[in-house]
C-alpha cells in the first residue's frame, strides 16, 4: 500500500528590493495576497511534478497531484514611486527554496509578473506567479507548511 501525503504550500514573499534608475524615494510593499501554491495530495515523488500559478490567478498542475485547496497568485501594492514612474523590469530570485523541517524541498522557477506603470500618486500593483516543482527523487514529502523567500527587484 502506498502512503499518500497532503502537502501544504505556503509561500511567503519576504524580501523586496527596489532599484531606481533615477530619483531615490522610499518604496513600500504591502501584501494584499500572499503567493500560495495551495494544498495538494502527493502520492508519489518518483518524477518531478509541478504546480504553476499565473500572475492573473489561473493555475495548472501535473495530473499526478490532487488539489485539496487551490493556489493563489501574489498581489502586492507598491507605493512611494515617482508619479507615473515607468516600470522597466522586474527580476525575481529565489533566496530560500520552499522548505519544511525534515522534508524534501520544492524548487521554484518560471516567475511571471504583471505590473503596470505607477499612477499619479506613485503607486502600482505587482501580481506575481511562479512554478513549484517536486524533487522527483522518490523521497517523501512530510505533511507540513512549506515556506520560502524571494528577492524581487523592480527597476524603474
Amino acid at each position: 500500500m502506498q502512503n499518500s501525503r497532503i502537502i501544504f504550500f505556503v509561500f511567503l514573499l519576504a524580501i523586496f528590493m527596489m532599484a531606481p534608475t533615477s530619483m531615490s524615494r522610499a518604496q513600500v510593499f504591502n501584501e494584499t495576497q500572499r503567493l500560495n501554491f495551495g494544498k495538494w495530495l502527493i502520492s508519489s515523488n518518483s518524477s518531478s511534478y509541478s504546480i504553476t500559478v499565473q500572475p492573473n490567478g489561473s493555475y495548472s498542475n501535473s495530473p499526478q497531484l490532487v488539489m485539496l485547496e487551490p493556489p493563489t497568485q501574489g498581489v502586492y501594492i507598491v507605493t512611494g514611486l515617482p508619479p507615473f514612474a515607468t516600470i522597466l523590469s522586474v527580476n525575481v530570485v529565489v533566496s530560500q527554496a520552499l522548505e519544511a523541517p525534515a522534508s524534501e524541498s520544492f524548487t521554484m522557477n518560471n516567475f511571471q509578473t504583471i505590473i503596470p506603470n505607477a499612477d499619479a500618486a506613485g503607486q502600482t500593483t505587482l501580481n506575481l506567479g511562479a512554478r513549484a516543482n517536486t524533487s522527483g527523487n522518490t523521497n517523501a514529502y512530510n505533511d507540513a507548511n512549506y515556506s520560502g523567500v524571494l528577492d524581487v527587484t523592480i527597476n524603474f
